[in-house]
């Protein structure tokens, strides 16, 4: 049996080749879902990246915020300190005025009704 280089060349189809080409075929269909899936998970990502770093601005503003609250109360607790001696000392006054008023009231009373002082 000598090959004839020039004999047409016969195309079979056994089980290997049916194998080998649905082998091949399921392999590129895998690759491409496995594409899809990987681009989905890069996509999402890239989202979830945005989304934290929108959080992160604002948690950022919100402690800047609370320091400035926490600023702002600190000057409250020192105006309202300040405003509670300035109160206490008007309320002294008011005392020192009311019994200097009740003894003029009890001078005048003790005094004969044509004296004037």
């Amino acid at each position: 049996m000598s090959m004839n280089p020039f004999t047409a060349f016969r195309w079979e189809w056994n089980i290997n080749t049916v194998v080998v080409l649905v082998g091949f075929g399921a392999g590129l269909i895998a690759y491409g879902g496995q594409q899809q899936t990987i681009k989905a998970t890069v996509e999402r990502s890239v989202s979830n990246e945005l989304t934290l770093r929108e959080i992160d601005r604002r948690l950022s503003t919100a402690e800047f915020e609370q320091r400035a609250m926490l600023r702002n109360n600190e000057q409250v607790s020192k105006t309202l300190a300040e405003t509670q001696a300035a109160l206490q000392t008007v309320i002294a006054d008011l005392r020192v005025i009311r019994e200097i008023s009740t003894r003029m009231e009890q001078r005048l009373d003790r005094q004969p009704s044509g004296v004037q002082p």
